[in-house]
């Protein structure tokens, strides 16, 4: 499939899944290859090495308690500084998120309950040049 949409688009990357060819969660990334008339002679693919997205969120500052999820446009976590078992864990009715999928951009919520006080972030990513990114999102919560 990833060959055949590749082909057809020029450019095609896939979301982060579970990888049987690596055998670790990871994201496809596939584009055409160009003959100096333009003809596709050819298709190139990667896979992205998802450790480093691990590393660069178990290594954030947070105090003891705090949470980071990174997660996909439909409101799962596909990573955490939480721990692996949260893999997509449903954070689609999370507050955050639905101001997210309200179109905002980034912010803050603040709950109350008992005498706990709870700040969560939330930032969607916007992609890089004229990538449009994999609409996904990142909520924070000390």
């Amino acid at each position: 499939n990833w060959f055949k949409q590749t082909i057809t688009k020029h450019i095609h990357v896939e979301d982060f899944h579970f990888s049987e060819e690596i055998n670790q969660y990871t994201i496809s990334y596939s584009t055409t290859i160009k003959n100096s008339a333009g003809d596709v002679i050819g298709v190139l693919g990667t896979r992205f090495n998802w450790q480093f997205v691990e590393e660069i969120i178990k290594n954030a500052k947070t105090s003891e308690h705090g949470k980071i999820y990174l997660l996909n446009k439909e409101g799962k976590n596909i990573a955490t500084n939480n721990n692996q078992y949260e893999i997509f864990k449903d954070l689609s009715n999370h507050e955050a998120f639905k101001k997210i999928k309200a179109n905002e951009d980034y912010g803050y919520t603040i709950t109350k309950t008992g005498s706990t006080t709870q700040i969560q972030g939330f930032a969607k990513t916007k992609g890089y040049n004229s990538y449009k990114g994999k609409e996904w999102s990142v909520i924070v919560i000390e």
